[in-house]
């Protein structure tokens, strides 16, 4: 089967029981090591309810009250990452939920393709996940439908794909 052919690494900057606790926005692996990816990154702003950072928000070192603009800059920075440790041809996949910051529907699921393809990612498929059980309120007076989904994306480095242009320790150089 697939695992017996491959390397399972579980990778998380918090959770116990995995293979390597690392930030998936600087892996520790070599340019194109990887055929495959799952990226779930921390993708609810937490509205500035803390004064300190604690849980995800403390381990990547994010401010207090983490905006969607902020969601979109972890987005932004591990679907980069995943391109570099993606060989050509791996397959990348990438959950996302669309959310409501200050009233205004925010359409992360839009957001992650656009980054993604804007990278040279080719879009495969996506997949809906729905929540068991009824949704968390947040505040006493809904004003968004409540969802109970997320997304599952899936995309594909292309086998053949244009060198892009990096900065590696200030110096501007071609990707490998």
């Amino acid at each position: 089967g697939l695992l017996e052919r491959n390397t399972l690494w579980r990778m998380d900057a918090e959770v116990s029981g995995c293979d390597l606790h690392a930030d998936f926005r600087r892996l520790p692996f070599q340019v194109g090591r990887f055929t495959a990816a799952v990226f779930d990154p921390p993708y609810a702003n937490n509205g500035g309810r803390h004064k300190e950072p604690t849980g995800v928000h403390a381990t990547y070192n994010l401010k207090p009250g983490m905006s969607n603009h902020n969601i979109t800059q972890l987005y932004r920075q591990g679907l980069s990452e995943a391109w570099r440790v993606l060989h050509g041809g791996g397959v990348l996949y990438v959950k996302c939920q669309n959310q409501v910051e200050s009233g205004r529907m925010q359409w992360q699921r839009q957001r992650v393709q656009e980054l993604a393809e804007g990278l040279g990612f080719e879009t495969v498929t996506e997949f809906v996940l729905v929540q068991q059980g009824a949704p968390r309120m947040r505040h006493e007076h809904q004003q968004h439908p409540r969802t109970v989904h997320s997304y599952l994306l899936v995309f594909r480095k292309p086998a053949e794909y244009p060198r892009r242009p990096v900065v590696l320790e200030g110096q501007l150089a071609l990707e490998v």
